[in-house]
């Protein structure tokens, strides 16, 4: 369902943004980005093979991975010294602002994301819902988020100060995250929904904030490169704490779910069966008491996942503490690096945009609809000269 929105996004984006155009006079950093995808890819898989109970953390697989990302790794740090336009400039990191903003946003991405991913297919049990309907049940922490990102991007906007933000966020989040570690199979869906709206709250009041943290906290130059790095380093433990807390989730739903067939009367291998086939329709078709004892496996394994998260959350509260509150920027991007269209250059294209719009909209009492092909006699001095942008 993401496919069709994305493409509508680029078509607008396409026809709607216009901005003055910069071809870059440097090489770019291709060895940096292979060396930067080989980095994540073996951070990831890392974690993966650890939570494996085909490889383990005892595993040479697993300590294979990481072996190459710390080889890859190294080489990205070495490579980004020393090329011309680096991916990710080293100099960011000597920035405590960029530095402290960065590494909330990994927090808050490795908490997040390993929170909210598996929430919809716990709801899709509780409710018996399909997994688009459950999907929906998602929205509320979606209008908490956007709810409070719109507020504290109008209260930023009018006073100058954004530090006391990301805090509140934090804490909302951190006793959200705690107070849901007590989900059970039998916890209101109405109260699952305010959980969730809260949640949204709380990432609301830290996300773009942290955003606008970095943007505001590096040279206008590198605002763009500041914004992506600090995405990047989200987006990295978003993966990571998918890829762990996702194993730990995955271990404890398989257990739990095989010791209830079980106990229902199946053996090992058709409650093996079972716990693969099992799905909304298969569950309604079960007993009361069977279909109680899987939505409690169901909680029983995402509640924990919640209180292992909770810590993370802690640590990124303590950023939030540290972080320094610093004037924000009066000046566009565009303007500060002189890539912006202003004075007689701007005050002509201006005038191009409505004389083009003149030509196809502007009529006379006699042709009000402005479709006459011919136009009166000394129409056309009317529209010329150096008032012809105002008519």
């Amino acid at each position: 369902m993401n496919v069709p929105v994305g493409i509508a996004a680029f078509v607008i984006a396409l026809i709607a943004l216009k901005v003055p155009s910069r071809r870059s006079t440097t090489r770019p950093d291709v060895l940096g980005v292979i060396l930067l995808t080989i980095t994540t890819t073996c951070l990831i898989f890392f974690a993966d093979f650890g939570d494996d109970s085909d490889h383990g953390w005892s595993a040479l697989s697993t300590w294979a991975w990481c072996a190459g990302m710390v080889v890859a790794a190294t080489l990205f740090v070495l490579t980004e010294s020393r090329a011309e336009d680096p991916i990710i400039p080293l100099r960011l990191f000597r920035n405590r602002v960029f530095v402290n903003a960065t590494a909330i946003g990994f927090m808050l991405g490795l908490g997040m994301f390993a929170a909210i991913s598996f929430l919809p297919t716990f709801l899709q049990m509780v409710s018996q819902t399909s997994a688009a309907e459950s999907g929906l049940l998602m929205l509320p922490m979606m209008g908490g988020m956007m709810l409070m990102t719109l507020l504290s991007g109008n209260l930023i906007t009018r006073t100058g100060k954004y530090r006391a933000y990301p805090i509140i966020g934090m804490a909302v989040t951190g006793v959200v995250m705690a107070t849901m570690t007590t989900l059970t199979g039998d916890t209101p869906l109405w109260l699952i929904m305010v959980y969730l709206f809260g949640l949204g709250c709380g990432l609301g009041l830290v996300m773009q904030v942290v955003v606008l943290v970095v943007q505001n906290a590096v040279p206008a130059t590198e605002v763009g490169i500041g914004t992506s790095t600090n995405n990047y380093f989200r987006e990295v433990g978003a993966a990571l704490g998918v890829a762990v807390f996702g194993s730990i989730f995955t271990t404890r739903l398989s257990e739990n779910l095989t010791a209830v067939f079980t106990g229902a009367g199946q053996d090992a291998a058709t409650a093996a069966q079972s716990v693969a086939n099992l799905d909304p329709t298969t569950l309604d078709q079960y007993s009361t008491e069977l279909q109680q004892g899987v939505m409690n496996g169901y909680a029983d394994a995402l509640a924990p996942v919640f209180g292992y998260l909770v810590p993370f959350i802690a640590v990124a509260f303590v950023l939030a503490l540290f972080l320094k509150q610093i004037p924000l920027g009066s000046e566009a991007g565009l303007v500060a690096r002189g890539e912006a269209v202003t004075g007689a250059e701007a005050d002509e294209l201006e005038a191009g945009n409505r004389t083009g719009s003149a030509t196809h909209h502007t009529g006379s009492e006699d042709d009000p609809d402005g479709r006459s092909p011919n136009p009166p006699q000394g129409e056309a001095s009317k529209v010329t000269g150096p008032d012809a942008d105002r008519g």
